[in-house]
């Protein structure tokens, strides 16, 4: 599937919008949705674009807001994701591996889209002739506006809570950019494989190394870097070819008859992997710090952040407008073996930072990271009554 392909299908009219052209559809499917006329919404949706997308404008402290606390003006950012990721859409290249590596047996494969956002993936997959159903938190202010975004193409995608997902299975379970927004990694990693049949999917993009220390990526969650993958195997799931940054996953065994039971029996399996991987880093990176406190403080994250404000984004030169548009024209149209290849340096390079010893500041971020997760699994793991393994006693 190409780019073009992606946003026809997404789209909100009939016809095959691309690149620029996709910007009207946005405003034409807003209008629909919030009852005004495209003329009124156009010309702010074009402010949206050149402040946080074209990056061309400051824009003011009240607009910045209203893009965080306004139904509208949020809608913006949510309804033109496509847009911005569109150099690195992942949606087609799941698509395709689906077609490839799914051994379910279906006929017509079902798809949870755990952590659906704006529903612009959920749209993709049942155009594309999926059983797609949609999971989010459903407090959140967009749901009402996903399901209306639903019922203008006459899909039936049934919703339903992150908190309270059905007790039934699905052929895929996709995670786009989720995860690292979770705060316990291995439940939700449970109740995921859980619902997953023998031969089915997992389709992840996990922005575990993107912390920013905001609050809304969990900087302790980098460690699943090096950690996700033995989650999966001790879940009963195999890793098969993707192209970085999708990772996908196939259940080799087939789980318990019941999603409560195989629940059960996973989540023991996958905190014991997380605290055996913990255990071992900080046995690791511990002695390293030992009697030491030669730490380049201003490096570390919590101190850095503090130490002077944030600097105003200023809007970029006509050279960085034409080199971020050159880049957003090549990057889609890139050998897939060079993404390949570049994700897997960045990943390497992301990895070794946490075990490195050579670097006192750098293992002590890592160590904090580390006990956090260890804590966490040690915590789920004296609840659910595991003992200690016989070596750590």
């Amino acid at each position: 599937m190409r780019e073009r392909e992606y946003f026809a299908l997404a789209a909100f009219r009939a016809q095959n919008p691309r690149g620029e052209a996709v910007l009207e559809d946005y405003v034409q499917e807003l209008a629909h949705l919030y009852e005004m006329a495209p003329a009124e919404i156009g010309p702010r949706f074009q402010r949206f674009l050149d402040m946080y997308h074209r990056r061309t404008v400051k824009g003011t402290e009240e607009e910045w807001a209203r893009l965080h606390t306004g139904d509208l003006e949020h809608s913006f950012i949510r309804i033109s994701k496509p847009y911005r990721f569109r150099s690195a859409e992942m949606v087609p290249e799941a698509l395709r591996l689906i077609g490839r590596c799914l051994r379910s047996g279906a006929d017509r494969p079902s798809l949870l889209e755990f952590g659906g956002g704006f529903g612009n993936d959920a749209i993709v997959y049942a155009r594309r002739g999926l059983e797609v159903h949609y999971a989010d938190l459903v407090g959140l202010r967009n749901t009402d506006v996903v399901v209306r975004r639903f019922a203008l193409r006459g899909l039936e995608i049934p919703v339903y809570d992150v908190g309270a997902l059905p007790e039934r299975r699905f052929d895929v379970i996709t995670a786009m950019d989720v995860l690292e927004h979770v705060y316990d990694v291995e439940e939700t990693s449970a109740q995921l494989s859980a619902r997953i049949p023998q031969g089915g999917l997992l389709c992840c993009v996990n922005a575990f190394g993107a912390i920013t220390y905001d609050g809304d990526h969990h900087d302790k969650n980098r460690v699943y870097l090096e950690v996700f993958g033995e989650l999966m195997d001790a879940a009963g799931f195999e890793a098969v070819p993707a192209n970085l940054p999708l990772t996908a996953y196939r259940r080799v065994a087939a789980p318990a008859e019941r999603v409560e039971a195989e629940l059960a029996r996973v989540r023991p399996l996958l905190y014991s992997a997380t605290r055996r991987h913990a255990r071992e880093r900080i046995r690791q990176l511990a002695p390293v710090l030992r009697g030491s406190a030669d730490f380049d403080w201003e490096r570390l994250p919590l101190e850095s952040s503090l130490s002077a404000p944030a600097e105003e984004p200023r809007p970029p030169s006509r050279w960085e407008q034409l080199r971020a548009q050159a880049y957003a024209f090549a990057a889609p149209r890139a050998p897939r073996a060079l993404k390949r290849a570049v994700w897997q340096r960045q990943l390497a390079r992301s990895v070794a930072e946490l075990s490195d010893t050579s670097d006192r500041t750098r293992a002590l971020g890592a160590l904090a990271d580390w006990v956090s997760v260890l804590r966490i699994a040690e915590h789920r793991l004296h609840a659910l009554s595991v003992p200690e393994p016989a070596e750590d006693h």
